[in-house]
């Protein structure tokens, strides 16, 4: 009976190993990721999606919407002017830094948007079959880099299947603002290629193919910086050139990165002021100190299970625990691959290119959707381990139990795992945007109807929520305009004294900016000045007190009207969006306590009930 298993199971690898090896293997590696990401034709407009199609409409009456199609991606360009604005309109919270800027140069993506609204501005599925289109491009040049590099076809097909079904890529592939990854990477793997049969061929239009398109990598995104990472590993482990040559054939890509970086910060493109966002050119010490953290995290995400998204929701102590976690298993599974790093320099390659591109993305929060250019070193590394496993060369016998392990481990998810995990994910953007829809859809209390009425909102789960408000809002066609202002944000118990009919204190006791999800519009390390009034058109606000950590704890927020007046409408989150909230009496105090961190699940299925 084992004996029988045995050769069962040895006539489904056979097959696998020719079918991965055929001459059209690549073509239905596509074809098949195609169909398994096709439900994303169901997610219409999600998040940020609404900011492009306000860019590219010209809705400039909106705060801080840009007058250029090409720059669909600018959400805050540090004008402190603009940034008051945005305030007034209640889009910021009052605690931006006046300077904010989270603002990237991406016009090759942002024309891709131009000509989706242009074609077909009402048919949003077909928005997604461009994006999908896109991905099937990058899987299939993922497949020809695979065949170039990988020796046997067969584990070269592998690779482009692990990479081609990789859960990571559902939401660059499903979500229509995340286009700009797929398309940096196609370029970016468009560019090794190039740069491969220049170096190999001597043919010099390949090396001015290989500098265009690293060129155009960059036009669609700061992420096509990545694919420096695999034009510096080829120069360590695959170029045959002498080793000043080797290194030297990387000025060219130097020149432009240095060309592209200086017009980058002369048009004040960048990110400052941000907790989320750092710019490694203009703070570089608080960038090596978050690599430190992220970049395991981000490396374990690829690598294995859990996503790296779930960092970002941890506590401190947790997210440090998970980092170290997170360490421990890269460093196991460098160690499970030492044997054959040491025989095969084209694992090396992957590995060396794998963990420098993942370097770029540790300036904001980690994500498995930034994984695009990390996944291509990633599925080659392991599609080259699991060959070894299966193939069994001689020095096999060397592995122990930890080894097969690992390679039971890594067929468990991104072989079995991944595929089922990828479908599901492609509709991920709906859920992510629920909130938004629903702040969008309860913001506006059935009473309320005066564009100049103001809207307090005591309390929001992230104070990003109000950014989307007014661009969902104009792709319905309703009221772009209803102005809100925020008093606090975060998943935190908050406390509400009212001194007198003019007068609130709120008091929170972690400080607002707690928690790296409200830390968007503000660096913690930047807090507002103690004592200091902030003046605004119908109300005041002054920090009368801070935590340890220097961050608001209590402030005072003093209206020019009575707190009972019908200009204002109060109201505070809930699991089914906004409600109405009830003011407390003079003298009186009273604590809203915090939803449950699963409160967007929750939201969802409230309104699936509806």
């Amino acid at each position: 009976m084992k004996k029988k298993l045995l050769c069962c199971c040895q006539s489904v690898l056979d097959r696998l190993r020719l079918l991965l090896s055929g001459r059209y293997a690549v073509l239905w590696i596509v074809l098949f990721t195609l169909a398994l990401t096709a439900p994303s034709l169901l997610n219409g407009l999600a998040g940020d999606d609404y900011f492009i199609r306000a860019v590219v409409l010209q809705n400039t009456e909106i705060p801080g919407v840009p007058a250029s199609i090409f720059d669909a991606f600018p959400f805050t360009k540090g004008d402190p002017a603009v940034i008051r604005q945005g305030i007034e309109a209640g889009m910021y919270p009052w605690w931006t830094h006046p300077q904010h800027q989270i603002t990237f140069l991406r016009p090759f993506s942002s024309l891709t948007h131009w000509v989706d609204f242009k074609l077909f501005p009402e048919a949003i599925w077909l928005m997604h079959v461009h994006s999908l289109l896109w991905y099937g491009l990058l899987v299939y040049i993922a497949g020809l880099l695979y065949r170039r590099f990988l020796s046997t076809h067969w584990v070269a097909g592998l690779a482009t299947l692990l990479y081609a079904i990789d859960y990571s890529h559902s939401v660059g592939a499903a979500s229509l603002c995340n286009r700009y990854a797929v398309i940096a990477a196609v370029f970016g793997f468009l560019t090794i290629l190039a740069h491969d049969r220049w170096r190999y061929s001597g043919s010099k239009f390949s090396s001015v193919l290989a500098a265009g398109c690293f060129i155009l990598a960059l036009l669609t995104g700061e992420a096509g910086v990545a694919a420096g990472a695999y034009l510096f590993a080829y120069a360590v482990f695959l170029d045959k050139g002498k080793p000043m040559a080797r290194y030297a054939a990387l000025l060219p890509y130097v020149f432009v990165g240095v060309i592209w970086r200086i017009i980058y910060c002369g048009l004040n493109f960048g990110s400052l002021h941000s907790g989320v966002y750092i710019d490694p050119a203009q703070d570089p010490v608080r960038f090596v100190v978050d690599l430190v953290q992220r970049l395991p995290v981000l490396l374990l995400g690829q690598l294995a299970l859990p996503g790296s998204d779930v960092w970002a929701v941890l506590p401190d102590l947790q997210a440090q625990i998970y980092t170290a976690l997170a360490l421990a298993g890269i460093f196991f599974c460098a160690w499970a691959l030492w044997p054959l790093m040491r025989r095969d320099r084209t694992v090396c390659f992957f590995a060396l290119g794998m963990v420098l591109a993942a370097i770029p993305f540790c300036a904001t929060l980690p994500s498995n959707r930034f994984l695009f250019f990390t996944g291509l070193g990633c599925m080659g590394m392991i599609a080259s381990f699991l060959a070894v496993a299966l193939e069994r060369p001689a020095w096999f016998i060397t592995w122990g139990n930890f080894h097969k392990a690992l390679a039971y481990t890594w067929i468990g998810i991104h072989i079995v795992l991944s595929p089922l995990l990828l479908m599901p994910l492609t509709l991920s953007p709906i859920f992510a945007h629920h909130p938004f829809a629903r702040a969008a859809e309860t913001i506006m209390l059935p009473h309320q109807s005066s564009s100049s009425a103001r809207i307090i909102v005591v309390n929001v789960p992230a104070d990003i929520i109000l950014f989307h408000i007014p661009f969902i809002r104009a792709a319905a066609g309703q009221n772009v305009s209803p102005r809100t202002f925020l008093l606090s944000a975060g998943l935190i118990p908050v406390e509400m004294q009212r001194l007198d009919d003019h007068t609130l204190v709120v008091r929170t006791p972690d400080g607002l900016l707690a928690g790296v999800w409200n830390q968007f519009f503000r660096d913690p390390g930047e807090p507002v000045v103690k004592g200091r009034p902030l003046k605004f058109s119908d109300l005041s606000v002054t920090v009368t007190g801070v935590t340890d950590a220097g961050l608001p704890a209590e402030i005072k927020y003093e209206f020019i009207r009575p707190l009972e007046d019908h200009f204002f409408s109060w109201v505070t989150w809930s699991e089914r969006g906004f409600i109405p909230f009830t003011l407390p009496h003079p003298g009186e105090t009273v604590t809203l306590q915090p939803l449950s961190p699963l409160w967007p699940l929750k939201s969802l299925l409230l309104s699936a009930r509806n």
